[in-house]
């Protein structure tokens, strides 16, 4: 029985609002310890558990109850039943708000990040009314900054994560389910299919948090221009401020219109909890010992601060000449950090009069220049230079310069300002960036072509090999991949893993990136460090468009890796039927081996791939053949508890009594892992339970050594015998006692 960790060694918590919240939530756990019920005062139902290397409590709102109030209470209750939760996630379905700028489907992923005013969750129904409409006010703190720099391990703004769409019980429910209507809510919007088959969408944002639902379009338009919000939720403004600052990730499974269904909300929910998941294993070990652990606040900003953000002099004045210190930190930022990001230039100048220091920095490095340059605030940034300010100043966490942010956000008259006071367009981050490399990963044509012109180096490569070319492909920038090219930018540059840009854009499926790439000359024919070609990675990813490109290009459809894989054997595995049937009609050898022996057969069957086991039946794959170790598919489908299947295998003609090199038989290996459905039809289809290996033990003598009671109970009913030795004279009931296992000891011991 697992050992239920103390309170004290658990340090993330996860909020759902929702049952199918919490249900996604469970099934993606890496290990599962138990449920508990909080203390006498707490009425929160806790589910433990572990993902990579945190211990996670899982707590969701009572059924019934939403909003932000019981969402803060049932914060408040965890915090003081787990007292060491250093990282915090709201997880679960939102509404989508998509505009031009972000093409936001059903099914993809919203995760809150500060942006503009707020710290990634404005409460839109906290204000008052004036005589210009309703005023939304207050500001809603961010998350700790040490989990938003881990968000720089995610996928990008607007980039697919395809392993995410493995994650649902539920298949996607498809693009012509996906239905959004305009503003008035009668005239469905056309709109291009939304290539989410393979998985969601990321985007990062301000969501918006309320104590009402939403099923309006007009509501949702205007909370788009007010706001620039991507998502609403029901949730999150009752935790950032007074008990849980957090990370709020929602999966979309409606357009807050009065078409709401609930057709995606399982899916939704699913992508959100894997996303959630990707997260909190990229979160380093150490990062989590130097996180301080989540304390309640009252979410009261200092005076001096909150003045800064609003660019109020007179409250500035009175706060400094009432001896408030100028350079006080609160969330590691100083007040002329907040006056620098939010553009407040006029009060600026007090600051200075009273000491302000330029070069303070947050806790991830930032200085103040680097808040203005990033908000592409220009007055500020020259009146910060004007006090001193270091213009080569880098970031902790990354090594970044105000110059760097400046072209991260794509403000060109900063970068042009900073870049006439002498800031250097050469500089490297810790990572090995260039300016270029930000500036045609984000894929700012115009920033691009001004560091074209100042003379940037344009092959200049980053720690791991990548061209400021490679970083655009990767994002599928197609324009500023033709700018690249037509300025010197070399396609045939490789990382350090022999990746050409064909190659990103093609394990992305970046099909018009790859065209692009194609047309100046790019070869679909290179190789990687391990053989990997182009599309050898676009099978792999299942990007059925990038592949048939790529072949009608003229890509070697049997190409193989140093390890003898080829597109199939990587389609197969990874169960992308539709790239599987491509690959065949262009000639794919079906019974190609491996390194180790393996067909793509043998690779389905491992991954309990039924569609794709079957399309290859279909296609006369030998359902016979052997990898290295003489394992057929049929026995790897019988050790991996694969029914559909081995079911198929034998209804191709597999020989369900065929040997290995060990003399085991499928029923042995079935045997050997606990699978008694497979075992069953095994038997049934005439599999001999008294059959021995090499060292004579049958498939009850494995059974009863692994502790599989089920198994060897069985056996029993089809009569196998418990009194039969192996060669070195045990009975299966020996190695039972051996091996202490009571359960299987008690049922040979009563045969």
């Amino acid at each position: 029985m697992t050992t239920i960790p103390p309170d004290q060694e658990f340090t993330a918590g996860w909020i759902c609002a929702l049952q199918l919240e919490l249900n996604a939530a469970q099934q993606i756990l890496d290990e599962y310890y138990g449920r508990r019920f909080g203390d006498e005062h707490d009425h929160n139902l806790y589910t433990l558990g572990r993902i990579g290397n945190l211990n996670v409590v899982l707590v969701c709102l009572p059924m019934g109850w939403i909003g932000t109030n019981m969402a803060a209470t049932v914060a408040s209750r965890m915090m003081s039943k787990f007292p060491n939760i250093k990282i915090g996630l709201l997880v679960g379905i939102g509404g989508g708000l998509p505009h031009d700028k972000n093409d936001i489907r059903l099914g993809d992923v919203v995760v809150s990040k500060p942006a503009g005013q707020y710290g990634g969750v404005v409460q839109y129904d906290m204000g008052k009314w004036t005589t210009n409409g309703f005023k939304c006010i207050g500001s809603l703190n961010a998350p700790p900054e040490k989990l938003l720099a881990i968000l720089n391990l995610m996928p990008g703004h607007g980039t697919q994560q395809s392993e995410l769409g493995s994650l649902s019980s539920k298949p996607y429910p498809g693009d012509e389910l996906d239905k959004l209507y305009d503003m008035d809510g009668l005239r469905l919007m056309e709109r291009d299919p939304g290539h989410r088959k393979n998985g969601p969408y990321i985007f990062y944002g301000t969501i918006a948090s309320g104590n009402a639902v939403i099923k309006d379009a007009q509501i949702r338009e205007t909370l788009i221009k007010k706001y620039g919000v991507l998502c609403c939720e029901m949730e999150a403004a009752g935790l950032m401020n007074h008990t849980f600052p957090c990370l709020v990730i929602r999966g979309i499974a409606d357009y807050a219109d009065s078409h709401k269904n609930d057709i995606w909300q399982e899916y939704a929910a699913a992508m959100a909890a894997g996303y959630a998941k990707a997260f909190l294993r990229e979160v380093p070990q150490n990062i989590v010992r130097d996180l301080n652990p989540i304390r309640g606040s009252d979410g009261r900003i200092p005076a001096l601060h909150r003045a800064a953000m609003y660019g109020i002099e007179t409250n500035i004045r009175r706060g400094l000449e009432n001896k408030v210190d100028v350079n006080a930190k609160f969330q590691g930022m100083t007040a002329l950090h907040k006056a620098a990001y939010y553009g407040h230039e006029s009060v600026m100048p007090t600051l200075f009069e009273y000491k302000a220091d330029t070069e303070a920095k947050n806790s991830t490095g930032w200085t103040p220049l680097h808040s203005a340059a990033s908000q592409g605030h220009l007055t500020a940034v020259q009146m910060l230079l004007d006090h001193g300010a270091n213009i080569e100043a880098r970031i902790t966490n990354h090594g970044g310069t105000p110059l760097y942010k400046a072209v991260e956000k794509g403000h060109i008259v900063v970068l042009q300002f900073l870049r006439q006071k002498g800031a250097s367009i050469c500089t490297r981050n810790d990572y090995g960036w260039t300016p270029m490399h930000i500036a045609a990963y984000r894929g700012n044509e115009e920033v691009v072509q001004y560091l074209i012109n100042s003379k940037a180096d344009i092959n200049a490569q980053t720690n791991i090999g990548a061209t400021p070319l490679y970083k655009a492909a990767e994002k599928g920038n197609d324009e500023t991949v033709r700018l690249l090219i037509e300025n010197g930018g070399d396609i045939n540059i490789a990382a350090k893993d022999g990746w050409i840009p064909l190659h990103e854009a093609a394990s992305r499926g970046r099909v018009n990136t790859i065209l692009q790439l194609l047309k100046y000359g790019a070869k679909p024919e290179a190789r990687s460090e391990i053989g990997s070609t182009p599309l050898y990675l676009a099978a792999q990813k299942g990007h059925r468009e990038a592949v048939d490109v790529l072949l009608r290009k003229g890509a070697d459809v049997n190409a193989e890796l140093n390890t003898k894989w080829t597109p199939l054997h990587a389609a197969s595995k990874n169960g992308h039927v539709e790239v599987v049937q491509l690959l065949l009609k262009w000639g794919a050898a079906i019974d190609a081996r491996n390194a180790d022996g393996s067909t793509p057969l043998y690779l389905a069957a491992d991954n309990a791939n039924d569609a794709v086991t079957a399309i290859l039946l279909n296609a006369q794959a030998d359902v016979h053949a052997r990898q290295i170790k003489r394992w057929q598919p049929l026995h790897k489908a019988a050790y991996c508890g694969r029914l559909a299947v081995a079911r198929k295998l034998l209804d191709f003609g597999a020989v369900v009594d065929s040997e290995n090199d060990d003399g085991a038989t499928p029923l042995y290996k079935a045997a050997e892992r606990g699978h008694e459905t497979v075992m069953e039809l095994l038997i049934k289809k005439g599999a001999d339970v008294a059959k021995r290996n090499n060292g004579n033990w049958t498939a009850l003598h494995i059974a009863a050594k692994e502790g599989r009671a089920g198994s060897v109970q069985l056996l029993l009913k089809y009569g196998a015998s418990a009194t039969v030795t192996n060669r070195a004279g045990k009975t299966p009931l020996d190695l039972a006692i051996g091996a202490k296992h009571g359960a299987v000891i008690k049922l040979l011991g009563s045969d």
